[in-house]
């Protein structure tokens, strides 16, 4: 699932989202759109990393990454500006 939108002020927010219901792990890749992605959500973590709600304060997990692995049954939400 991949969606873009508009952020506050009329910014373009892109956001990249993997969802895996599987047993093992699973890697996506993940576009490569000249900005910065910041995970923002990650439910394989444990609190307070699985989840920011500042994107200051997320993880950033750079530009250039074009394969991202997560753990099974897993949500992970990255976004980029």
């Amino acid at each position: 699932l991949r969606s873009a939108a508009r952020g506050p002020g009329g910014a373009d927010c892109h956001i990249f989202a993997m969802i895996s219901a599987a047993d093992e792990w699973r890697h996506f890749e993940v576009p490569n759109i000249g900005k910065e992605w910041r995970r923002m959500i990650d439910t394989s973590k444990d609190s307070p990393e699985d989840v920011f709600e500042d994107e200051s304060q997320a993880t950033v997990v750079g530009h250039h990454h074009s394969r991202y692995g997560i753990e099974p049954r897993t949500v992970v939400v990255l976004v980029a500006r």
